[in-house]
């Protein structure tokens, strides 16, 4: 078996790398799985019960075992089912044809515990599951930070573009939990995250999912809709610089920039009798780029997508160095 070329490797590799680089890495998002809470959910709109969360938009539900009135976990007005973590959960409309309430979507924000830092890498990450009694799916899904508290009138939601966006297929999973994630580079003073669907009515797109929901005759739409409960929130800061450089007696490199577009630099000292190779893998450990690097200055473009992406450098068949790589927007 090849070793080094085989997708376990990669695989095994990534998840070293994720551990390493990520380690003591705090989580910005107070309250991240909604288990703290001043009241149990007895009707909807809640989410202030966990505290320090709000709605942005709409009312956005609390659901918590100690809940009552079709707000209880498991089994609730929505359909129900566990939380990924603890014993509660929020939930929001993506995207809806009509409800009780009106609103066709709903957004939920909460206070950062720190402000973001200028030029500072980001991880954004959170957790869905689609309502069992709903229709629709959508994936119009993306967290939006700010300086201060947005807006929650519907035009002003649709004028603010999130920084990180889901990109994946449409989330149908009713069992468990489908994970949201990306980076972004923090302008500076960011100290508002918000969650929910930031694009035009017209804009969402959307997949009917059969077996949801219990036809009404009064309210033959009430389900038509794209709703998510959500756990597991997280903002952790990425432990990356502008200019990654490791020197030691006999090699040295530097990479730069980074965050970049998917043009960057590697500098690199190796001995005559040395070759050496730059790896890059997606965090699903699939090898994206490979490249021979020579000794100085090597300019080197990467045909990737917008995301983080980790790399290795080998010296004569060695991993010497490792880290993380940021493109910042297609070319």
């Amino acid at each position: 078996m090849d070793w080094k070329n085989s997708g376990y490797l990669g695989t095994i590799m990534v998840m070293v790398l994720v551990l390493c680089l990520n380690i003591q890495a705090q989580n910005l998002v107070p309250n991240p799985s909604f288990e703290e809470h001043t009241e149990c959910p007895d009707g909807p709109g809640r989410i202030s019960n966990a505290n320090p969360w709000f709605k942005v938009r709409g009312s956005c539900d609390y659901y918590n075992v100690c809940g009552t009135d079709g707000f209880d976990i498991p089994v609730s007005d929505a359909g129900g089912g566990y939380a990924r973590t603890g014993q509660a959960y929020a939930g929001f409309k993506i995207w809806c044809v009509n409800s009780i309430s009106g609103v066709n979507r709903e957004a939920l924000g909460v206070p950062l515990i720190e402000t973001l830092v200028e030029g500072e890498v980001y991880r954004v990450e959170f957790y869905l599951s689609m309502l069992d009694s709903i229709w629709y799916s959508s994936k119009n899904i993306g967290a939006y930070f700010s300086s201060t508290q947005p807006e929650s009138n519907i035009d002003s939601i649709e004028s603010y573009e999130p920084q990180v966006r889901y990109e994946g297929d449409f989330i149908t999973d009713k069992e468990g939990w489908t994970s949201v994630s990306g980076t972004f580079v923090a302008q500076g003073g960011e100290r508002f995250m918000s969650i929910g669907n930031f694009d035009k009515f017209e804009d969402t797109e959307t997949l009917f999912v059969p077996d949801g929901g219990v036809y009404r005759p009064q309210q033959p739409v009430y389900w038509s809709c794209a709703e998510y409960f959500i756990d597991d929130v997280s903002v952790v800061p990425d432990s990356i610089t502008s200019v990654q450089e490791v020197v030691d007696m006999e090699r040295s490199y530097k990479l730069y920039p980074n965050p970049n577009t998917g043009t960057f630099t590697v500098e690199l000292n190796f001995q005559d009798n040395e070759m050496a190779q730059l790896l890059i893998w997606n965090l699903a450990g699939q090898q994206v780029h490979s490249q021979m690097l020579g000794r100085g200055i090597n300019a080197l473009e990467m045909n990737a997508a917008k995301g983080l992406y980790l790399y290795g450098i080998t010296v004569s068949g060695v991993t010497r160095w490792t880290g993380k790589i940021v493109v910042t927007s297609e070319q």
